[in-house]
């Protein structure tokens, strides 16, 4: 179903102390949306920003559920030229995520959109603890 993924140790010859990484099942145990919010935080580069356009590489995080008239948004980002990033996380559970998703998204930007900067910086810094 998916390609084998090896972490190469690049400080060890001919192969030794890389690692055949196997896949885990997110929505078991301890893994759950909060911690894939958490984990997409604290490590942006696995977001493939790249792929969707080159303005996007290499996000910051900014913070974490971000109040907005809609509801929370899991994580937001800034891009190096000041454009934001919504990240929303769902685990794969039925065909509709991806639509509701999709919707939810364009809710928390729709309301973004209205805000100004004052606005953006009060709700930033509430959802930091500043």
């Amino acid at each position: 179903m998916f390609p084998g993924i090896v972490l190469i140790d690049p400080t060890r010859l001919e192969g030794k102390g890389d690692i055949a990484l196997r896949p885990v099942r997110l929505a078991s145990g301890s893994r759950d949306e909060a911690w894939l919010r958490d984990f997409l935080f604290t490590h942006p580069s696995v977001l493939p920003t790249a792929s969707i356009d080159a303005a996007y590489v290499d996000p910051i995080p900014v913070c974490r559920e971000l109040r907005t008239p809609a509801g929370r948004i899991d994580c937001l980002f800034v891009t190096r030229y000041g454009g934001l990033v919504i990240v929303e996380c769902k685990l794969w559970r039925n065909p509709q995520a991806r639509r509701e998703v999709v919707g939810q998204i364009l809710d928390y930007a729709k309301d973004i959109a209205a805000w100004d900067y004052g606005d953006l910086q009060r709700e930033v810094s509430i959802a930091r603890g500043e």
